[in-house]
């Protein structure tokens, strides 16, 4: 304490003899990223508006969790074509000769029952509120088929993806999993 009683005094000594303190450098864009993230300070004083509208969000538990349901599935999609290239001396390929490597690819999605509690902030109680369905990404499943000219173009089948539910999900419904509820 004494150290900064000695410092002090110093400093106030060079003010008051008019020298120049030594310059520190300017940082004008911290002030101006500083001064956007600030809210503004409350007014004392003056009287409460009862009428103003308040948000109903600012006024409702708000509370979320999560219930993992089920693992489910897209259907297959052919996402590319490409011709199937014959090396001479190959029997296998050269009876594919004139067929095509297909792409196919499907996504599994986590399917999540999120619970939002519509309650008034600080209830007493259980959560009450809104249900709703929503889907994370899990896997992107991606696999070749070779198939001959006059072969049909059919899903890899057996898979062990053929037990899942199928179903098309739309995006409305897809969210990150970083954005579901701890």
């Amino acid at each position: 304490m004494e150290k900064f009683g000695e410092l002090l005094q110093k400093y106030e000594d060079e003010l008051s003899q008019g020298r120049e303190l030594p310059s520190t450098p300017e940082f004008p864009e911290m002030a101006t990223v500083i001064e956007k993230k600030e809210l503004p300070a409350p007014k004392f004083g003056g009287a409460v508006d009862s009428t103003a509208e308040r948000s109903p969000a600012a006024e409702e538990c708000g509370s979320t969790s999560k219930k993992l349901l089920r693992t489910v599935v897209t259907q297959w999609k052919n996402t590319a074509i490409k011709p199937i290239t014959v090396t001479p001396g190959d029997k296998k390929s050269a009876a594919m000769a004139g067929g095509r490597t297909v792409t196919w690819t499907r996504e599994s999605y986590n399917e999540w029952e999120l619970h939002i509690c519509k309650l008034p902030l600080g209830h007493k109680g259980t959560h009450k509120g809104a249900t709703e369905i929503v889907y994370s990404v899990l896997d992107t499943i991606s696999e070749d088929r070779n198939y001959g000219p006059k072969q049909p173009l059919k899903p890899p089948a057996p898979h062990y993806t053929d037990g899942m539910p199928e179903i098309d999900i739309p995006a409305s419904q897809i969210i990150a999993p970083d954005q579901l509820p701890a």
